[in-house]
């Protein structure tokens, strides 16, 4: 392969793209900034379509009326015969709103001997792999710990 520049297609470049050179800037006309067209354009006016902003008098106002609190006495009186509810609001956990068909997973690192024997039994269990044994140990703990807790895994 040789040095030499590649031999192609020259490329031009288009009339109306090229830069403009300081001399045609100065013989360019001068803009009539009283042309009343040129004005109705500043202004975003176009013969054939609606003003793109609405005028400035179609603005609603905005009520500087003071807003005042209506009095208190410090505490709010329960109407008699209303009985008073007691129980506590149900509480929110990092859970309740998750999906229980959405899948996420979560990297699992096992000693070496543990794995194998995991290994073993999701090879010679009938129906189950070591997903499903890790997945049935691991709920059966979180449900366990939950319930040391005073929490309900299961709403």
């Amino acid at each position: 392969m040789s040095d030499a520049k590649h031999a192609g297609p020259r490329i031009v470049m288009p009339q109306h793209l090229r830069p403009v050179q300081k001399a045609e800037i100065a013989a360019a006309p001068a803009v009539d900034l009283e042309n009343p067209a040129l004005q109705s354009f500043i202004r975003g006016e176009h013969p054939s379509a609606a003003p793109v902003l609405p005028p400035a008098t179609q603005v609603a106002p905005i009520d500087e009326t003071p807003v005042t609190a209506p009095a208190t006495t410090g505490s709010v009186p329960v109407p008699q015969g209303t009985p008073r509810d007691t129980t506590p609001p149900a509480a929110r956990h990092p859970w309740d709103d998750k999906s229980t068909t959405h899948i996420k997973q979560y990297q699992l690192r096992l000693p070496e001997r543990l794995h194998a024997m995991l290994e073993f039994l999701g090879e010679t269990s009938y129906r189950e792999s070591m997903h499903s044994i890790a997945l049935v140990a691991i709920r059966v703990e979180v449900e366990r710990r939950l319930k040391a807790r005073g929490i309900a895994a299961e709403p």
